[in-house]
């Protein structure tokens, strides 16, 4: 597993890239919004979201503010 270390009330941007040939997969992370600012390359209106569902061949980027506290420091990325 990748451990990912971030700080409390900061914004991370991610770029997720479907590069398989044969699924799709669902990404989230425990207790917090994604706000979609980009897909396929291109700006997006931004919108909120609470998973992202991934098809082949698609790229979004995902801002995601780090705005939860949990007792062990522990979010899941799913």
């Amino acid at each position: 597993l990748e451990r990912v270390v971030v700080l409390f009330n900061q914004t991370y941007r991610f770029r997720l890239v479907a590069t398989g040939s044969d699924f799709n997969y669902k990404f989230s992370i425990d207790q917090h919004m994604l706000t979609i600012v980009a897909a396929d390359g291109v700006y997006v209106e931004p919108y909120r979201v609470q998973q992202l569902w991934i098809y082949v061949g698609q790229r979004y980027d995902v801002l995601v503010t780090m705005d939860h506290r949990s007792s062990d420091g522990v979010f899941w990325i799913r």
